[in-house]
């Protein structure tokens, strides 16, 4: 992906999302992108918790004794700047906390782009543990309430999973209708530690799709609309 610049046009090669198969399940056709300014506060994590605050993202039910998985900033270890925030678990963790941003204006049919940095040490799921290593954007409607995308409340980027050094995960997403601000927020939901920086959500226009076909889908669309899938 080329360099992103702020009020003038970028060209994008291409973006390609990943499902939990790990097959593409979408790509972003090369075009122009125009980007807006940043909407997030502290997406490189240099003032704390500053903009972001915790939550509760994934619990198991296991029967025995309740471990909370651990969230901090990280001042030893980041992609730039000076820190990053830093997520583990094992595999006796059974409550997974999350980092939410607070919520930030969006306009909807609008699209965006969730931008995130994230590098991976031992990331493995274990057992029955939820496979989420990655960012993810949530939409809510004027009531507060989370304004859903079909069936899913959320859309992530790809995970990042095993060991990886720094490698930079993306997502462009349209906003539903109702949808008045968005939430991004990073999780890890199995065993090992992850860390995020440099998050960041911008919106885009001129966001074009091509057709990919995987295994089982044909995933098509136009300008200014999500992919479609179709079952073949």
């Amino acid at each position: 992906m080329c360099k992103k610049t702020f009020g003038i046009v970028c060209v994008v090669v291409a973006s390609v999302v990943l499902d939990g198969g790990g097959s593409v399940v979408w790509a972003q056709a090369s075009g122009h992108l125009s980007w807006g300014p940043n909407l997030l506060v502290n997406g490189s994590f240099e003032d704390g918790f500053t903009g972001w605050s915790l939550t509760l993202g994934a619990r198991e039910e296991t029967g025995g004794p309740e471990v909370q998985s651990t969230v901090s900033i990280d001042s030893e270890v980041a992609h730039a700047d000076l820190a990053s925030i830093r997520l583990s678990g094992s595999s006796d963790t059974t409550l997974w906390l999350a980092a939410h941003s607070d919520p930030v204006a969006v306009r909807e049919n609008a699209q965006y782009v969730l931008l995130a940095w994230a590098k991976a040490e031992g990331v493995v799921r274990d057992a029955d543990q939820y496979p989420n290593s990655n960012a993810y954007i949530q939409f809510l409607g004027s009531d507060g309430a989370i304004v859903r995308m079909g069936r899913s409340p959320v859309r992530a980027t790809p995970k990042i999973l095993g060991t990886s050094d720094w490698r930079e995960l993306q997502r462009v997403v349209k906003a539903p209708v109702g949808a008045v601000a968005a939430q991004v927020g990073v999780a890890l939901t199995c065993t090992g530690t992850v860390w995020f920086d440099k998050v960041e959500l911008h919106e885009v226009t001129n966001v074009v799709w091509h057709k990919k076909v995987t295994d089982r889908f044909v995933f098509h669309g136009e300008a200014g609309q999500e992919p479609k899938r179709e079952v073949i």
